[in-house]
């Protein structure tokens, strides 16, 4: 499954809650797919943390942003 957005406000930031919902997703699902504009340094290491591995880059169509596209499956 696609996570289209996932996103933690940046006052809850550090305390944990991120790494909860990606837990709850996992749980959940054998397969998880998003993507990362590139330059969020700080949501990639995120994911890789989260055990996310890297699949391929390309532009986002939208906003023209170089993006990677990341896979964690059980």
């Amino acid at each position: 499954d696609f996570i289209a957005g996932f996103f933690v406000d940046e006052k809850h930031r550090g305390r944990g809650v991120g790494t909860a919902l990606m837990a709850k997703l996992q749980a959940t699902y054998s397969k998880l797919r998003l993507t990362v504009y590139q330059k969020n340094i700080r949501a990639a290491q995120f994911y890789k943390r989260q055990g996310f591995s890297f699949l391929t880059s390309r532009q986002d169509e939208g906003t023209g942003e170089a993006e990677d596209v990341m896979v964690w499956q059980k």
